[in-house]
C-alpha cells in the first residue's frame, strides 16, 4: 500500500516521517505553509481548503501534517512525498516506510492464515520476487525468513526469537546438558537478555507470532541423553523430591531406598533401572526434568510478551513425549501461556510419535490457531487433503514446507516454488487445493465449533516413561511397526485408537489425570474413556473413574494396564485390574507375536 503526497508550489525541500501512532502518520516538511497546496494519501486528493484540518502546525520555514492511516490495508506502507513547482516539474522528492504494526497482529488471526516455511539463501530483491509468486498461490503469511520483506510485500511474518540455549547439544559423558542447565539462573538470564536485545527493533514491523524454537527439546530425540546431573541440577531436584514427599522416610518407602541423607539421594539412568522392580527413581528424575523444561519455556515466554507485547508466542513442532525431551502435553499445553503453534498431525504423519496435533488439541481453547505442517507429500490426493484436514480439525490455518526448499544429498525437493522462481506442477495445484480456503471457507470454518466430543483417551505421562524402563528399545524415538515391547506398544496405542475413531467418524478428547483432580465432573462429559497403554496411574484418578464407571460410563482398557502408580512404584496388594475390569494379572506381561483368535483372557496374562 502507497500513500502518495503530493506538495505542490514550493521549493527542494525534504520529508521526514515521524511516524504511524494512534491511527495517524506524522509528516513535517521543511518548506512553507502555503506552499502545501494539495495533498494525496491512499489515491484520495485532499483540496485546499480540506489542508486546514490536517496541517497542525506551522513555523517559519516548516510544515507538519497529521494524515489518518484508517485506511491502510497492511502493516507495510509507503509514503511517497514529491515537491512540484507551479509549472508541474518535479524539485524533490522521498520514499519512507509508514508501518502499522497493529494490523498485523490483527489481521493475522481473523482469517484463515496461510504461511510457509519462507525462503532460505536468498537476497532481497530475489526474496521479493518469492513473496509475488507466494501471494499468487494463496499465502497471506511466511514464518522464519526477512521479516521486513515480508511486511513490504504484504505478507504476515512470523519468526523465531531463537532464544539461546533451548536446542539441544550433544550427549556429554558427565551427563550434564551441553546446551545449558536450565534449572541454573544463568540459564535464565542469558534468555531473558537475548529477547531484549533482539525483540524490541523489530516490534515496528508488527510480527504477528515469535515461536522460541522450531522443533526445541530438552534433548535431542535421536540420542539417549540423561540430563542433568550437574551440581545445580541434583541440588533442585532434592528440593523438588522434599516439596513432594515431606520428608526423607517418606520417599524411601515410595522408592525402596534407604538413603541416609537428602545429600546422598540420587536419581537413576535406563541401564540402572532397567530390570527392577520400582521404576521411581527414574520416573522422579525425568517428571523434574520436565518439570524444569517447563519452567524454561514458560519463562522465556514471558520474556517475549515483556519485549514484543503484541505478538504471539508458541513452540512450533514438538513431537511427541519421550523419557528425555521434557514433554508432557498436558504442562506443556497449559502451563507456559502459549497462544498459537505449528504442529505434526495424522493427517501428515502415520505414528504416534509425530501426530501430536490432537493432543494440542485437546488440551486447548478451540479458537487456539494452530497452523499444522503440511506440504511434504506432492501427490495431488495428499495436496487436496491436508489442508482441508486441518480446516475441518479446527487448525485456523496451514503451514507449507516449504518455499523452495530442496535437499540434494537426499534428491528431494520441498519446494512450491523451484530455485529457478518457476511455478512446480505442485505449487499449482496447491493453488488450487486452497482456493476456497483462502475465498472465505476457512474463515467460515474457524467459526464452527465441533460437537462436543463424548469419547475421552486419558493422557499419562508417567505411563510413557514406565514403558520406556520395561523396554530393551535403546533409542528414544520409538519404532513404528511391529514386532513392539512396552516401547513401541506405548507410543502406538493411542495413535491406533485415534484413528479407528477417525475412521468413525467419532469425535475425541485426551483428558489428563490434573483434570480429572481439579473437577471429578469433568468425565461425566464422556460416554466412553479409554486408557491406552496406561501402565502407571495415581490412585485418586483410578477411583474416580471407578466412580465413573458405576455410573454408566463405558471403561476401555489396553494391554499391560496399571502396573505402577504414578511414581512408576508397583502396587501393593491388589491390582486396580480387579476393581476396575474385574480380572486378575497371573504373571509378568510377555511381548510376543500371538494369532488374535487364540488370545482370550489367558493368552493376555489374565484371569477372570
Amino acid at each position: 500500500m502507497f500513500l502518495g503526497v503530493l506538495g505542490f508550489g514550493g521549493q527542494a525541500a525534504h520529508a521526514r516521517v515521524r511516524g504511524a501512532r494512534g491511527g495517524n502518520v506524522a509528516v513535517a516538511f521543511a518548506q512553507a505553509r502555503e506552499s502545501l497546496e494539495r495533498v494525496g494519501i491512499f489515491g484520495e486528493v485532499f483540496s485546499p481548503a480540506e489542508l486546514g484540518g490536517l496541517l497542525v502546525r506551522a513555523a517559519a520555514g516548516t510544515a507538519r501534517l497529521s494524515l489518518g492511516v484508517g485506511r491502510a490495508l497492511t502493516t507495510g506502507n509507503k509514503l511517497e512525498v514529491r515537491l512540484v513547482n507551479a509549472a508541474g516539474l518535479e524539485l524533490d522528492s522521498a520514499w519512507r516506510d509508514v508501518l502499522i504494526p497493529e494490523l498485523n497482529h490483527r489481521q493475522a488471526w481473523e482469517d484463515f492464515h496461510v504461511t510457509a516455511w519462507g525462503d532460505g539463501q536468498v537476497n532481497a530483491p530475489i526474496s521479493h520476487q518469492y513473496n509475488v509468486m507466494m501471494r499468487d498461490l494463496g499465502f497471506n503469511g511466511k514464518f522464519q525468513a526477512y521479516p521486513y520483506g515480508s511486511v513490504e510485500d504484504g505478507l504476515w511474518p512470523t519468526f523465531t526469537s531463537s532464544a539461546p540455549g533451548f536446542f539441544p547439544g550433544k550427549p556429554r559423558p558427565d551427563r550434564v546438558r551441553s546446551a545449558g542447565t536450565v534449572s541454573d539462573p544463568a540459564f535464565g538470564a542469558r534468555v531473558a537478555a537475548h529477547l531484549a536485545e533482539r525483540l524490541p527493533p523489530q516490534n515496528e514491523l508488527g510480527i504477528a507470532a515469535y515461536s522460541i524454537g522450531d522443533e526445541i527439546e530438552l534433548t535431542s530425540r535421536h540420542a539417549v541423553d540423561e540430563v542433568d546431573f550437574s551440581a545445580i541440577s541434583l541440588t533442585a531436584f532434592r528440593a523438588w523430591l522434599r516439596d513432594h514427599y515431606g520428608s526423607l522416610e517418606a520417599l524411601n518407602r515410595q522408592w525402596g531406598c534407604e538413603f541416609a541423607t537428602w545429600e546422598a539421594v540420587m536419581p537413576a539412568t535406563t541401564p540402572e533401572i532397567r530390570g527392577q522392580a520400582n521404576l521411581a527413581r527414574f520416573v522422579d528424575f525425568r517428571t523434574f526434568m520436565t518439570d524444569e523444561w517447563v519452567k524454561a519455556l514458560t519463562h522465556a515466554t514471558a520474556e517475549t510478551r515483556r519485549h514484543a507485547p503484541a505478538a504471539r508466542v508458541g513452540h512450533t513442532n514438538t513431537f511427541g513425549s519421550l523419557p528425555f525431551n521434557g514433554v508432557d502435553f498436558w504442562k506443556i499445553c497449559t502451563i507456559p501461556g502459549f497462544d498459537w503453534g505449528q504442529e505434526y498431525s495424522e493427517a501428515i504423519k502415520g505414528d504416534g510419535h509425530k501426530a501430536v496435533y490432537a493432543l494440542w488439541r485437546s488440551f486447548l481453547p478451540d479458537d487456539f490457531p494452530n497452523l499444522g505442517w503440511i506440504g511434504y507429500a506432492h501427490h495431488p490426493a495428499a495436496v487436496r487433503y491436508e489442508p482441508w484436514w486441518l480446516a475441518l480439525h479446527g487448525s485456523r490455518g496451514v503451514s507449507y514446507f516449504a518455499t523452495n526448499a530442496i535437499e540434494a544429498d537426499r534428491n528431494t525437493s520441498w519446494a512450491l516454488i523451484h530455485p529457478t522462481q518457476a511455478y512446480t506442477p505442485f505449487s499449482h495445484a496447491v493453488k488450487e487445493a486452497l482456493r476456497p480456503l483462502v475465498e472465505g471457507c476457512g474463515k467460515a470454518l474457524m467459526e464452527t465449533r465441533e460437537v462436543e466430543p463424548e469419547i475421552g483417551l486419558l493422557w499419562s505421562h508417567p505411563s510413557m516413561l514406565a514403558s520406556w524402563c520395561e523396554s530393551t528399545w535403546e533409542m528414544p524415538e520409538p519404532p513404528y511397526r511391529p514386532p513392539f515391547d512396552a516401547w513401541g506398544a506405548w507410543a502406538q496405542s493411542a495413535f491406533n485408537i485415534r484413528l479407528l475413531l477417525e475412521e468413525n467418524g467419532l469425535s475425541y478428547r485426551y483428558l489428563a489425570p490434573q483434570q480429572i483432580a481439579a473437577d471429578p465432573a469433568v468425565l461425566r462429559r464422556y460416554r466412553a474413556i479409554y486408557l491406552p497403554a496406561t501402565v502407571a496411574c495415581d490412585a485418586a484418578t483410578l477411583a474416580a473413574l471407578r466412580a465413573w464407571r458405576d455410573d454408566g460410563g463405558l471403561l476401555v482398557g489396553d494391554l499391560n494396564l496399571l502396573r505402577y502408580d504414578q511414581h512408576g512404584t508397583p502396587w501393593a496388594g491388589e491390582s486396580p485390574l480387579l476393581a476396575l475390569f474385574g480380572v486378575r494379572p497371573t504373571g509378568p506381561t510377555i511381548w510376543q507375536p500371538a494369532p488374535l483368535a487364540e488370545a482370550g483372557f489367558e493368552g493376555f496374562g489374565w484371569q477372570p
